[in-house]
């Protein structure tokens, strides 16, 4: 097989990765995100006082993932996957951890699997415009008062409905944050909450 001509190796937070923007998504904008994700993830296993396990169902060529498991002992279980079978490909030529389960899936029907419920310490949710939807579908996968970490796409006139729907699926505690402007009339808004205990 020919290369692709479009695959590209890029640096980010002087880690490197494999993409290609022919057949994957991969926004470097979002790199400010990734290092929060990271300060996240060095102080919950702080907290913890282990390894994390960790659940990223929408995790595209790895850009998330890469940092956190070049932080010695921040790992200890790694649940990776993606939709898009090109960006697999590229996850499992970018993702070195050796226990790593790196599969194409859809998101949504990882709770029918039992030993993923209530195993993660950390979710990460960047699906930014079907976040709301794909919530109650992944909530049964984080341990109780482990940590959900996300993005939504939000117009202006919805915030507060979408704020209202977070709290009532998530933890009444919960909230969004405006991180940039997505669109004349949207915004890239991140939560991270604690997954609330019954």
């Amino acid at each position: 097989n020919q290369p692709a001509l479009t695959r590209t190796r890029i640096i980010e937070g002087g880690h490197y990765l494999w993409t290609d923007p022919a057949t994957v998504y991969y926004s470097s904008r979002l790199s400010h995100e990734r290092e929060g994700t990271l300060e996240c993830a060095k102080n919950l296993s702080l907290e913890l006082g282990r390894p994390l396990k960790i659940c990223d169902p929408y995790a595209g060529v790895g850009p998330s993932l890469i940092p956190l498991l070049s932080e010695p002992d921040l790992v200890g279980e790694l649940f990776a996957g993606d939709l898009n079978p090109s960006a697999v490909e590229f996850l499992k030529e970018n993702i070195t951890f050796p226990d790593a389960i790196i599969e194409c899936s859809d998101a949504r029907d990882l709770k029918n699997r039992p030993e993923l419920i209530e195993r993660f310490d950390l979710l990460l949710v960047n699906i930014p415009h079907d976040t709301l939807d794909h919530l109650p579908t992944l909530l049964p996968l984080v341990r109780p008062n482990g940590i959900i970490r996300g993005w939504a796409v939000i117009e202006d006139d919805q915030f507060e409905s979408a704020q209202e729907q977070l709290r009532r699926d998530v933890n009444p505690m919960a909230h969004f944050e405006i991180r940039r402007s997505y669109s004349a009339t949207a915004n890239l808004c991140r939560f991270e909450t604690r997954k609330a205990t019954q």
